[in-house]
């Protein structure tokens, strides 16, 4: 029992989850497009042009990378009436070595969640936000 309540909270601080940003109400979500063995994902936000914030995740021994459609939500601050930027940081490897980003894109206007897509060319798209 002890096992699960802490894969529990693991889970629910390192953000995978089925729901969009806009079903949770908050945060930022990457929507997996058709990449192959990506084992960790994170994001790194930009307030001002400056680091401010980084989340990440990743798949534990056993499990296979993200799959094609699966969704992953961040918490992620979301800064209002400053200039935000948000980019994608990922690795064939689960603990975040030989890792890459992706193009930054302008979520400024994101009042209270944004939804994202990570293409097949491996850059960030945004898709809907509020």
């Amino acid at each position: 029992m002890r096992k699960i309540t802490i894969l529990l909270a693991l889970l629910l601080l390192f953000g995978c989850s089925e729901k969009t940003a806009e079903q949770q109400g908050e945060g930022i979500s990457i929507e997996m497009g058709d990449v192959n063995n990506i084992q960790y994902l994170g994001i790194n936000v930009y307030v001002d042009g400056l680091f401010f914030n980084n989340e990440y995740v990743f798949k534990d021994e056993g499990e296979s990378s993200f799959k094609t459609g699966e969704i992953i939500w961040f918490e992620g601050p979301i800064i209002q009436d400053r200039l935000q930027e948000v980019e994608v940081i990922y690795s064939r490897n689960k603990d975040g070595s030989d890792s890459a980003t992706t193009n930054k894109i302008d979520i400024t206007d994101v009042k209270e969640w944004a939804n994202t897509k990570l293409n097949s060319e491996l850059e960030l798209e945004l898709l809907k936000y509020d």
